[in-house]
């Protein structure tokens, strides 16, 4: 290097064959070399020997740093030089023996692809943002929609009209949510046309226990109930003289008094048989009280009664005169019938003793007949009188069976003779039972019982035999 100038020497051998020379090729490293080598790199280039810089494209500025720095460059691998926020990022590359080649590159130009490609993800981000923004408002705006119509439809359902629905527009959770929706409510509204169907056929009690079990199966289980039979007498004699329509008319109007009566007092209408009724209290659901609301029940229906007979009256109609038969015991209550006929009642002795003692009321001219079982379940409260000791069709055993006179209260002044009547019957002192009950009879003309009592009397002698049997076998149903 003359003159701080510096050449890049190349030599290669001439031989033809034998060598006969050598060709040498220089060229200066100048800044103009430098200058070129920085066009092609985009960085800024330096040459340095260990005496200083003799060739660079850089300014005075950086120039002078490089200077001060360059011992600090590393060969072959980049490094930071500078003061913060004016770095530069350099490397060293030896060229020659001695000479050093410098590229230096200032760091906001290293990094600002980095920088453009951080800008435009920063907006592809805002733009992300703003479009998930937009669409979510809507998504939004669309489930909020679909949830206010499932609010709505649902507040229509709870005030029981089952024909609400919602409109199905997509097929995510929210279209999978109003489809179920809509096929539950289907489902309730079938379940409520059953139920209404059922309660015109049976007591809401039996529907709703029905439609509890889901699956009807047949079958049933022994059950404490209150039996009640009740007829219209000399029914048979009245159809006679009515058409068919104005009998049906007729019937219905009794027969919806006579079940308000029933349900009102937690009964359950089993079945209409003609112009009979037989109701249930204990079955299918049963509660400490049955026996006593089958009682209430009973004189409730004497009283609607009653009332019918006045509007009859005021009609220019015919009184009708009805008996009531109670009793309590176990028997079985479920679904009987086919697999295509189903009917829930009750079936059993129990059973068929109410519906005896409902035949003889007519035999003792008594309204409301009941059997001890029943009196006993119905604890106090209510006012009787023992009618007599009865084998009824179809039973051996004896039943004593009493007249439900009312709710409890003062007795009647005839009670009491009545009560002697029966005792003195019953113990065989047959004369003294005739003189009791022909004080009765006389206290209350129209006295069935003691009619009935008397008719038998009157073919007895005054004093019964050894063995005296007191009981009396009832022919009829």
């Amino acid at each position: 290097a003359a003159g701080q100038e510096v050449y890049q020497l190349a030599g290669v051998a001439v031989n033809a064959p034998d060598l006969i020379g050598g060709l040498i090729a220089a060229f200066k490293l100048d800044d103009r070399f430098a200058a070129s080598i920085s066009s092609q790199t985009k960085a800024s280039v330096s040459f340095a020997t260990e005496a200083g810089l003799f060739a660079s494209t850089l300014d005075a500025g950086r120039r002078g740093l490089l200077e001060r720095r360059r011992a600090a460059v590393p060969l072959g691998r980049p490094a930071l030089i500078g003061e913060p926020g004016a770095q530069e990022l350099a490397m060293a590359i030896p060229v020659a023996r001695g000479v050093h080649a410098y590229l230096q590159l200032s760091w906001d130009e290293a990094i600002e692809p980095l920088r453009r490609l951080q800008r435009a993800l920063g907006l592809l981000a805002a733009v992300a943002l703003a479009l998930t923004a937009v669409v979510g408002f809507f998504i939004a705006d669309s489930v909020t929609a679909s949830m206010r119509e499932l609010a709505e439809a649902t507040g229509k359902i709870s005030g029981g009209d089952f024909s609400a629905r919602v409109a199905v527009r997509t097929r995510d959770e929210v279209g999978r949510l109003g489809a179920a929706f809509n096929a539950m409510v289907a489902g309730l509204q079938e379940r409520e046309k059953i139920r209404s169907v059922l309660r015109k056929t049976v007591s809401k009690e039996i529907a709703d226990e029905l439609l509890k079990r889901g699956q009807i199966n047949l079958g049933g289980e022994e059950r404490l109930v209150t039996v009640l039979f009740s007829d219209i007498r000399s029914f048979t004699t009245i159809s006679e003289d009515l058409d068919p329509p104005t009998l049906v008319s007729e019937l219905n109007e009794y027969f919806g008094k006579m079940a308000r009566a029933i349900e009102e007092r937690r009964g359950v209408i089993d079945k209409f048989i003609g112009d009979a009724i037989m109701a249930l209290f204990g079955a299918p659901v049963g509660s400490p009280d049955d026996a006593a609301n089958a009682l209430r029940a009973a004189l409730a229906m004497r009283g609607a009664l009653e009332e019918l007979n006045a509007q009859r009256a005021a009609r220019g109609l015919a009184r009708w005169e009805t008996g009531i038969g109670l009793n309590t015991g176990t028997a079985v209550a479920g679904t009987l019938g086919s697999e295509s006929r189903l009917s829930y009642t009750v079936i059993g002795d129990a059973v068929n003793l109410a519906s005896r003692l409902e035949g003889l009321t007519k035999h003792y001219g008594c309204p409301i007949l009941l059997s001890a079982g029943a009196r006993e379940k119905a604890g106090p409260g209510f006012a009787y009188r023992s009618i007599d000791l009865v084998r009824v069709k179809g039973r051996h055993h004896t039943v004593e069976i009493f007249e439900l006179l009312g709710e409890a209260g003062a007795p009647p002044a005839w009670l009491g003779g009545w009560e002697k009547a029966v005792a003195a019957y019953r113990s065989g002192a047959l004369a003294e039972a005739r003189r009791l009950f022909e004080a009765t009879a006389a206290a209350r003309p129209g006295d069935g019982a003691a009619a009935e009592y008397l008719r038998r009397l009157a073919t007895l002698p005054e004093q019964a035999a050894a063995g005296w049997d007191p009981a009396h076998t009832a022919l009829e149903k």
